[in-house]
C-alpha cells in the first residue's frame, strides 16, 4: 500500500467515525478534526504530483482561486521556492 492509499484510508476512517452516532459528540469531532490533516497531507500529495508533472504555479492558484505565491506558500517545498521556479 503506498502513501497516498495509507492517507486516504485513514481519512475515511476517521470520517466513519465521526458520521457514527454512537460515539460520543465530543470524539466525533475529535475524529473529524484529525481527518483534516490527513486530508491536508493527501492534497499536499497531489499537488505535489501536479506541479512534478509540469503543472506551474498558476495553473495550481487557479484551481485554489489565490495567488502562486499564497499556493507556492502553502505547498512548495524550500527547494522550489526559486523565482525561475515554474
Amino acid at each position: 500500500m503506498d502513501r497516498r492509499e495509507e492517507l486516504f484510508d485513514t481519512i475515511q476512517r476517521l470520517l466513519n467515525q465521526a458520521n457514527d452516532t454512537s460515539n460520543d459528540i465530543m470524539s466525533r469531532i475529535a475524529s473529524c478534526n484529525a481527518s483534516s490533516g490527513y486530508f491536508e497531507a493527501f492534497l499536499r500529495s497531489l499537488v505535489d504530483e501536479a506541479h512534478d508533472g509540469g503543472a506551474s504555479w498558476d495553473e495550481l492558484a487557479e484551481m485554489f482561486g489565490t495567488t502562486p505565491a499564497n499556493t507556492k506558500a502553502r505547498f512548495g517545498a524550500y527547494r522550489r521556492y526559486g523565482d525561475d521556479d515554474e
